[in-house]
């Protein structure tokens, strides 16, 4: 993997990706044409970010995102403050 960075380790990196993708059904979220679980496992093995914190939405599978990254991320659920129930999820990898 080509991630075109090769100049140190960021503090944090956010990454917000577009929820409503065909491949989110089938291979889970993506950047382009890069798959999102893949791409994060290889910025924690090379060090590249000491912190990752990605939005999901409530219906992700984030045991099966975990399995994709090769670790388990802290999780937070966002609520909606005027509805009461889960609007979407923080989660967070370390390296």
């Amino acid at each position: 993997m080509n991630t075109g960075i090769d100049y140190g380790a960021f503090e944090i990196v956010y990454l917000d990706p577009p929820w409503e993708s065909s491949q989110w059904q089938q291979q889970g979220p993506s950047l382009g044409n890069e798959l999102l679980g893949p791409f994060v496992a290889e910025l924690l093995r090379r060090q590249l970010a000491l912190t990752i914190i990605i939005k999901l939405p409530r219906q992700a599978d984030i045991d099966k995102f975990d399995s994709l990254v090769g670790s388990r991320a802290t999780r937070y659920a966002v609520n909606d403050a005027r509805k009461g129930t889960l609007s979407y999820w923080l989660i967070v990898y370390r390296a």
